[in-house]
């Protein structure tokens, strides 16, 4: 098979392959030059078939298979294109993703490659206006490649450690969470989207399409989960000593801080969640519904915390079992309820040789 006709089959596997005209005219015309035309001509109906007509001529195609490989890596070796960039790509980024976030992660990975090269050369392709996917033909070439390094998770975190604003960002990116945006910019003085489109924590996680998170293709996502949930059960566990609580310590895996659950007498008893920061607040306000909760965050008091707690306070019953301790070295800062439903959990902060302020 001559080039022409190699680009001709390329053409006509991806019109099978897309949704609609417009994925093919964006590709057609970086990789066919002067003839894109003509082949967007040929083929522009093609998308529009059903289904099953489409399986059958893809069938057809695959003896033209090997052919289309070899027209790919004649244009990357033309491109010059790294080979650890089609190692990231394959062992670390979706086969099929948003343009908008593939382009982010190989910024975040530092690769010295553009997506558009990666078009122009056919190993990536649109489906869509905005969705990209890999084609069949080149999957064992790519397997083939060998995978670049991974970051350690540890090692990527080491210094956003000390800021409760940076590492709540990449635990909302690490779990994919759909933020409380009032509460944390409440929280933190900084709306949650608009701090990751930022780039406060752009080594590991930016903000992609459709408002979701995008992270460094070389984190292992469930290392990095790990890694996080470690640092809060240990610097939570810190808190505990500091306060000089003597209940029973586990850590909570949904509110993702460390928990003490206290018992004052048969019917009066209380959990203190102990929280270097924190991400959640609908999961939180809804776990032990009837329990007082007091949620200790080891950050500064911010005024606009207090005006989001009471301004939610009335019109929200699950909010009136919780409670939130400020800790800033020995100040703490606390905001409530009104009653003495929280009595016996304030009093432990109290007792504690703390300087306490109740809002």
């Amino acid at each position: 098979m001559n080039y022409s006709d190699a680009e001709d089959a390329e053409a006509y596997y991806q019109a099978l392959k897309a949704a609609d005209e417009e994925a093919l005219i964006a590709d057609y015309s970086l990789r066919y030059g002067n003839d894109y035309q003509q082949l967007l001509d040929k083929y522009r109906g093609i998308p529009y078939l059903d289904e099953e007509e489409k399986g059958d001529k893809l069938r057809s195609l695959e003896a033209s298979f090997p052919a289309l490989e070899s027209l790919v890596k004649h244009r990357l070796a033309e491109l010059n294109v790294p080979s650890d960039v089609l190692g990231l790509l394959w062992h670390y980024m979706k086969t099929q993703a948003s343009e908008v976030n593939l382009r982010i992660q190989l910024l975040m990975a530092r690769r010295d490659c553009s997506l558009t090269d990666l078009m122009r050369a056919g190993v990536l392709m649109h489906a869509s206006r905005d969705l990209l996917f890999i084609p069949d033909y080149l999957i064992q070439f790519l397997m083939s490649i060998p995978a670049p390094r991974p970051i350690r998770a540890g090692d990527a975190l080491a210094k956003y450690m000390d800021s409760p604003l940076d590492m709540a960002l990449i635990e909302l990116a690490a779990w994919g969470i759909h933020p409380n945006r009032a509460f944390m910019t409440a929280m933190y003085g900084v709306d949650p989207l608009k701090g990751l489109d930022a780039e406060f924590v752009g080594d590991i996680a930016r903000l992609g399409a459709n408002d979701e998170a995008v992270l460094n293709p070389l984190l292992d996502p469930m290392e990095l989960r790990r890694e996080i949930m470690k640092i809060k059960d240990s610097r939570g566990r810190e808190l505990r000593r500091r306060i000089g609580l003597h209940g029973e310590y586990t850590f909570n895996k949904s509110i993702r801080c460390g928990a003490v659950y206290m018992l004052f007498s048969e019917s009066r008893r209380g959990i203190m969640f102990l929280c270097p920061w924190l991400t959640v607040f609908n999961k939180l306000i809804n776990t032990y519904v009837g329990t007082p909760k007091l949620v200790v965050l080891d950050m500064p008091y911010r005024p606009e915390a207090g005006e989001f707690y009471r301004k939610r306070l009335a019109g929200n019953y699950g909010l009136r079992n919780v409670a939130f301790a400020f800790m800033d070295g020995n100040e703490v800062t606390v905001l409530r309820p009104r009653g003495n439903f929280f009595e016996e959990l304030i009093d432990v902060l109290y007792e504690g040789n703390f300087s306490v302020t109740e809002e």
